[in-house]
């Protein structure tokens, strides 16, 4: 049986700088910023803001550790394209065993499991479990006022030429299932804890996105 690694390996304090790309007709180019850090009540926040010419994004999770299980807490997310805005806000009530939903003007609460992640958090436990080889890469998420399964598949360890010198990574791809318009790759690198340092995602459509990091900076060092 593996022994999950401890959480202060994945839950360290980082500010990380991404450079990004949208290609939806034409080739838009920005920088996107993810920062993991502690609040002044001992919970934790992991926080993303994204930006373009014509678009910003914003996505926040506050969670807690307990008994080595992360616990979501608060989500937000919000995302303007031109004058057009979507914006999601869970909260999560564990002892009642539900997430209060509000999307744009309408809210509702839903039900819950203990193991439920959001957009982010997923991302956390993902990285312990790709850390601890584990082969059952599946979560339940809460998204967007709905329950979805997110399940990803080991597909190769890559060799990649990055700002932070070459690195080897492990390249990681959402299963979406068979009829999906969508193909998402992630790859993480193990001598960093596993931090994303790219992400890669193509649409039938032709639209494509890409991320890649070009700076790291550990915010718990002297």
């Amino acid at each position: 049986m593996i022994t999950p690694p401890c959480w202060a390996e994945i839950i360290r304090p980082y500010q990380a700088i991404y450079g990004t790309e949208w290609q939806v007709g034409l080739r838009l180019s920005g920088t996107a910023e993810s920062s993991l850090k502690r609040d002044q009540q001992g919970y934790w926040r992991l926080h993303t803001e994204a930006s373009t010419k014509f678009t910003n994004f914003t996505e926040s999770s506050r969670f807690s550790l307990q008994q080595q299980q992360l616990v979501p807490l608060e989500y937000f997310h919000q995302r303007q394209v031109l004058n057009r805005s979507h914006l999601v806000r869970l909260t999560f009530n564990w002892q009642q065993g539900q997430v209060l939903n509000m999307v744009n003007d309408r809210s509702w609460h839903m039900p819950i499991t203990p193991g439920t992640y959001d957009k982010q958090t997923v991302q956390l436990q993902l990285r312990r479990d790709l850390m601890a080889h584990q082969t059952d890469l599946s979560y339940t998420v809460a998204d967007d006022g709905r329950l979805e399964v997110f399940a990803y598949q080991v597909e190769a360890e890559e060799s990649l030429e990055t700002p932070l010198g070459r690195l080897h990574t492990i390249r990681v791809k959402r299963d979406r299932g068979t009829n999906s318009t969508r193909n998402t790759w992630i790859w993480f690198a193990p001598q960093y804890q596993f931090m994303i340092v790219r992400v890669e995602q193509h649409e039938t459509s032709g639209r494509r996105y890409l991320l890649n990091l070009q700076q790291l900076t550990w915010l718990d060092w002297p």
